[in-house]
């Protein structure tokens, strides 16, 4: 079996790990050059001194970087299931958005009591509307196309190489949350010691846009509309302060209106109740439910390169209802499985060995020793959740649904805890089309 990605390579989907953090330290330094290179180089106000040689340096040289080092790989599915990354999108940018806020009141009275005089250095002006109050249009137009690129940056390549690593997605989350924060120096170097009561916000920001990215399967264009208008509302002040506000603050409350209907909606944790469904076939299959108007696919399936990469390193599988006759599914698959150079870990409480491995009663009864790389499930449908809760708890990266095999309340459950699902698909078979057929197997 080929092998993108050997486990010891240190690759982040099958990229090297170094490669990567190159890709990341460049993209740093071309950012925070606008800040400092001017200061210091004063002949380079040539390129920073134009909205296009601005551009360039600090959108440019990171999406040149990262294309070179990583690959397009994590902005493939750039539009991908655009109903969920609505809902999700909303749903975080709203929650998170309304945290900020209560941040920075709760921040107000330590301020008032530590440093009074700090809160005085909000009323700068901020450089970047005052470099803006010529031609404001032009920054509020100009607004989306920047959320586009910091969301290629930044959602796709700085947190999406993460989504298939196999670890879960709020740790990258939150760093890479971080990192978007911080390079928004120019909030410190104009607003001093209040520079925290702001920086929150950016923080929260970058993880709702992690989050719809990880959520949707890797959907860009809806964090990009939500990071351009957020962009855009503050431009839009100055050619009107109520547009403005309504700009910022209507999705914002459309999104813990969302938030709301969807905490509420959600079924109790493991009881296995799926949302209601029916409408069109969502992509890639799955059926669709309804919720407010807004399309919510029941299945975000993950992508050829992702599958791939996914099969490319996974070593152990656990086959949960393998059974020992040969003229069954689950035991055909197991043995190409194992044909292919993957250890099978049986998982059937009515059998003490198949194919020469010991079986274990349940995912859970698995010696912890024994690394899971994938759970792939051969059960009926309405048995799928309890098998996803082991998992979960397991923190097997990838649960891998066979064809007929569908529980939209357990696949979402598991993308909430960081695992990549798979739902409806044959494991044997897409690892015929998308590694074998490459490497010349049977």
């Amino acid at each position: 079996m080929t092998n993108p990605a050997a486990p010891g390579s240190r690759a982040v989907l099958g990229v090297p790990a170094g490669r990567y953090a190159l890709g990341v330290v460049v993209t740093i330094l071309a950012i925070l050059s606008q800040y400092f290179v001017p200061e210091l180089w004063p002949a380079t106000l040539v390129v920073y001194g134009s909205l296009a040689g601005d551009v360039a340096v600090v959108y440019g040289i990171p999406v040149v970087a990262f294309a070179l080092l990583v690959g397009v790989g994590p902005l493939r599915r750039w539009n991908a299931a655009p109903g969920t990354a609505t809902w999700e999108g909303l749903r975080w940018y709203g929650l998170l958005s309304l945290l900020g806020l209560l941040v920075a009141v709760a921040l107000v009275p330590l301020y008032e009591v530590l440093d009074p005089a700090a809160l005085h250095l909000l009323s700068r002006p901020n450089p970047v509307l005052r470099a803006a109050s010529g031609d404001p249009w032009l920054y509020v137009a100009f607004s989306f196309a920047a959320g586009a690129f910091e969301e290629a940056i930044f959602r796709g390549w700085f947190f999406g190489s993460w989504r298939a690593s196999g670890s879960g997605w709020v740790t990258p989350a939150t760093w890479t949350s971080v990192i978007f924060a911080g390079v928004h120096l120019y909030y410190g170097t104009t607003y001093g010691l209040a520079a925290p009561l702001i920086f929150p916000e950016l923080f929260l920001l970058g993880f709702a846009f992690s989050a719809t990215y990880q959520l949707s399967g890797g959907n860009l264009v809806v964090p990009s509309v939500l990071h351009g208008a957020y962009d855009a509302s503050a431009f839009l002040t100055l050619v009107s302060t109520d547009a403005g506000l309504l700009l910022r603050y209507i999705p914002i409350l459309a999104g813990a209106v969302i938030g709301t209907v969807h905490y509420l909606q959600a079924p109790p944790p493991g009881s296995g109740r799926a949302p209601e469904l029916g409408g069109p076939a969502a992509p890639g299959g799955g059926a669709v439910s309804i919720k407010n108007g807004v399309p919510f696919p029941s299945s975000v399936p993950p992508g050829d390169d992702e599958l791939r990469a996914i099969l490319g390193r996974a070593r152990t599988v656990a086959v949960v209802g393998l059974s020992d006759k040969p003229d069954r599914d689950s035991n055909e698959v197991a043995r190409y499985l194992q044909a292919q150079g993957y250890r099978i870990v049986p998982v059937n409480p009515q059998l003490p060995e198949v194919l020469g491995e010991r079986a274990y009663p349940s995912v859970s009864a698995i010696p912890p020793e024994i690394r899971l790389d994938v759970v792939d499930i051969f059960r009926r449908s309405d048995q799928v959740p309890p098998i996803v809760d082991e998992a979960i708890a397991r923190r097997v990266p990838v649960v891998w649904m066979q064809l007929g095999v569908e529980s939209p309340a357990a696949a979402t459950k598991a993308r909430a805890h960081g695992l990549v699902v798979v739902e409806n698909s044959c494991i044997m078979q897409q690892h015929r089309r998308l590694v074998a057929a490459h490497a010349g197997a049977p």
